[in-house]
């Protein structure tokens, strides 16, 4: 069978055919038999909309199989178009702008390059844009939008707003808003959002960042160093337990988080409760009071705004308090806390802990409850407030804990001098004398209410609740042992 110039319609029937349709857009079928198939010039449609049975088409490598399609021969580059069947097919496009229907059937469609047109139709397909900019439309049932494909680069697709961004396959990419419900990345560093719908979401390799939006979401981070599993844009407070992997609240309600796939993980700006598992993850608050429980791993707690509970569980963990009213436990492990900003309480729990005093935690009072380890050349800057130390153990070494006090760029800090074990049990400490040269000289800072810091003591080398260090109304640098009387 041969076309004319014209825009033909063929149709094979069950024999072996041959058809070519010449000049014009044609649409040809082949129908059952093993087909020689040639769309010839002209726009071209290859379509198995007849099929009895799923067919496998490939319009670059002129490969067919399954249902309609087995034993056709396809002439490579001829079809620009093909429609599938209504069964689960597979679909590939050429390097033309195809336009690929998949009808009914759970299909899987690849636009491979060219700017393309996908439809999936009815059923649960899967779409591949490929090289080009692609136009993707799931249409019903629940659809996957993938770019788990060789050379796709870097991708950002947001499903509740439609918009799709990156620097290689997605680039250029326009999908049909709420034609797909499940979301898998390319592989590289992709930003991957949810819609209000249940979706699945997967990141894999790369270090992703994943927010599933409201709805009860499938969320796996992949295998990236530093994958991110944020609720920053939910309305309500969530509960997220990643030893459990569920989640509750907020946009959390429903979640299913796949077991270490996230190295990080973002609350809400509302009061959240966060919860870690046995590997390293980083925690980040954000507003409101939250609760902060690494687990196990070596995990870093960051509070940010709000009065926050912050526990480091079993490891060595990184606790830092933000703004407000605070309280760090560190658990097991050697823990290091900053309480920051704010009347914070810090504990150190088991082992040699640190406990750093930046610049800015002494604007409000701070109770921390640990150990110190002064040496030489720290700065202290102390604030309008009292700050107290409780539960110092004495005594240097691996055994020792430490009092970490920062600076900044102008109050440069290294060390604060002063050895733990010669602290006497029941003595007050207090900074006294003049420096020069190179000496910082002690002087109260002339603001009104009191500066203080204190360090109380308990162990074998002080009595209970002991006062061991006084640092009053100073700014101190340069901190030498015979600075203590």
């Amino acid at each position: 069978l041969t076309g004319d110039g014209n825009a033909n319609v063929i149709f094979g029937l069950a024999d072996n055919d041959t058809i070519d349709g010449g000049n014009g857009n044609d649409t040809i079928e082949g129908g059952a038999g093993a087909d020689i198939l040639n769309g010839g010039a002209g726009i071209d449609t290859l379509t198995y909309a007849n099929s009895t049975a799923a067919v496998s088409v490939n319009l670059a490598t002129g490969a067919a199989s399954g249902g309609d399609a087995t034993g056709d021969t396809l002439a490579s580059g001829t079809f620009e178009n093909l429609t599938g069947s209504a069964f689960d097919d597979t679909l590939i496009g050429s390097t033309a702008a195809n336009v690929i229907l998949g009808l009914a059937g759970n299909d899987t469609i690849n636009g491979a390059n060219g700017n393309d047109t996908l439809f999936g139709g009815d059923g649960n397909d899967t779409l591949f844009g490929g090289v080009g900019a692609d136009s993707l439309d799931g249409g019903t049932g629940t659809n996957t939008l993938s770019y788990d494909i060789a050379g796709a680069g870097t991708v950002n697709v947001n499903l509740a707003t439609g918009t799709v961004s990156g620097s290689g396959q997605a680039n250029g990419d326009t999908i049909v808003l709420g034609t797909f419900q499940n979301l898998i990345g390319a592989g590289s560093n992709d930003s991957l959002t949810g819609d209000s719908g249940a979706n699945v979401i997967s990141g894999l390799a790369g270090n992703d960042t994943i927010d599933g939006g409201a709805g009860a979401d499938t969320l796996n981070g992949g295998g990236g160093t530093a994958d991110v599993l944020t609720y920053a844009n939910s309305t309500a407070a969530v509960s997220v337990n990643l030893t459990t992997g569920t989640g509750s609240g907020g946009d959390a309600q429903g979640d299913v988080i796949t077991s270490n796939t996230f190295e990080i993980l973002s609350g809400s700006n509302f009061n959240d409760t966060l919860t870690g598992d046995n590997f390293n993850t980083s925690f980040l608050g954000g507003s409101g009071d939250d609760s902060l429980d690494g687990a196990g791993g070596n995990d870093t707690l960051n509070g940010g705004d709000g009065n926050d509970t912050l526990l480091g569980g079993i490891g060595s963990d990184t606790l830092l308090g933000g703004i407000g009213t605070d309280s760090l436990l560190g658990g097991s492990g050697t823990d290091s806390l900053t309480g920051g900003t704010g009347s914070d309480s810090l504990t150190g729990g088991a082992s040699a802990d640190r406990f750093v005093q930046g610049t800015a935690d002494s604007t409000a009072p701070t109770a921390i409850s640990a150990a110190g380890n002064f040496t030489v050349g720290m700065t202290i800057t102390f604030g309008n407030s009292l700050d107290i130390i409780t539960d110092f153990v004495a005594g240097g070494g691996a055994a020792g804990e430490f009092l970490d006090i920062q600076g900044s760029a102008t109050l440069p800090t290294t060390a604060l001098g002063l050895s733990p074990d010669a602290l006497a049990s029941g003595t007050n400490y207090r900074l006294s004398g003049t420096f020069s040269g190179n000496d910082f000289t002690i002087v109260a800072d002339g603001a009104a209410g009191s500066s203080t810091l204190i360090i109380q003591g308990v162990g074998g080398l002080f009595s209970a609740n002991a006062s061991s260090v006084l640092l009053s109304g100073v700014n101190s640098n340069n901190l030498l042992t015979v600075n203590f009387v």
